[in-house]
C-alpha cells in the first residue's frame, strides 16, 4: 500500500513536497514512532518528495526485507533512489554528503 499526502491537500495521507532530484521512500510501521516522525519531519523541512509504504507492526519482516530489497530488522528505513540508507541517523548523513542539509555541531 503506497500512501501519499500533497501539500496542496491531503491525499492518501502522505506530504508530497516539491523535491529535488532524489525518489525517497519511507517504509514504516502504521502506528506512531518517535524515529519515523523525525523522518518525516527532516524530509517535510527540506521540501524533499517522498512516499510512504506504511506496514502492521504484526507484519514478518521478511516481508518487509523483501519490498525493500535488502534484508531489515526493524522500521522506520529510508531507501533513496533503490538504494537502502537506513534509518533516521543515516538519513541525516546521507542528506549532509549530499548538500542538502547542513551541519554546523550545534544543538
Amino acid at each position: 500500500m503506497l500512501v501519499r499526502k500533497s501539500s496542496r491537500g491531503k491525499r492518501n495521507n502522505l506530504l508530497v513536497v516539491p523535491a529535488g532530484d532524489m525518489y525517497i521512500q519511507v517504509y514504516l510501521y502504521n502506528e506512531y514512532n518517535d524515529f519515523a516522525l523525525k523522518i518525516l519531519q527532516l524530509l517535510e523541512k527540506n521540501n524533499l518528495e517522498f512516499e510512504c509504504r506504511p506496514y502492521s507492526t504484526s507484519i514478518d519482516i521478511k516481508k518487509v526485507s523483501k519490498d525493500i530489497g535488502s534484508a531489515v530488522r526493524k522500521l522506520p528505513q529510508v531507501v533513496v533512489d533503490g538504494d537502502r540508507i537506513g534509518g533516521y541517523y543515516d538519513l541525516v548523513e546521507h542528506l549532509i554528503n549530499k548538500g542538502v542539509i547542513h551541519y554546523d555541531g550545534g544543538d
